[in-house]
């Protein structure tokens, strides 16, 4: 029996210079409400789809920035050099998942498992599905 097909899910930046594709199917999508991912995003909270290292490519040509989290090891985010959108990050002590923003997506992703991490910094005002897993820190808390 052949394996199912999965459709490219494609992300871009703002000015389209870097870009990833995956054909693999996202693993979860993963809302942080930590202040790094705050700033990193500029908004209220970090939002990623992980999937598949092994079945990304990279399109264009990204700058790296890393950073240790709260969690320890190492965050590398990864941005466009021309318009500065963050595409995609890593994980260093995770090396099988690359986390692509959720704005960057040409076609919006649905039907995936959300997370929510690190509630204790989550804005006031921010509401989310209960049916998400909910946790006030990272996943060792999660509820």
């Amino acid at each position: 029996m052949t394996p199912p097909m999965h459709t490219a899910n494609q992300a871009r930046c703002s000015c389209g210079a870097l870009g990833v594709e995956t054909h693999a199917e996202a693993q979860f999508i993963i809302a942080c409400h930590c202040r790094a991912c705050q700033r990193r995003s500029g908004g209220a909270f970090g939002a990623g789809a992980y999937f598949d290292r092994a079945a990304a490519e990279v399109l264009g040509d990204p700058r790296e920035y890393a950073r240790t989290p709260e969690a320890g090891g190492t965050f590398r985010s990864y941005f466009c050099q021309t318009c500065g959108s963050t595409v995609f990050w890593t994980i260093d002590d995770h090396p099988e998942l690359i986390g692509i923003a959720l704005g960057t997506f040409e076609t919006p992703l649905t039907g995936v498992a959300v997370h929510s991490l690190y509630e204790r910094t989550k804005l006031d005002w921010i509401a989310l599905d209960a049916a998400a897993l909910h946790s006030p820190a990272g996943y060792t808390d999660a509820t």
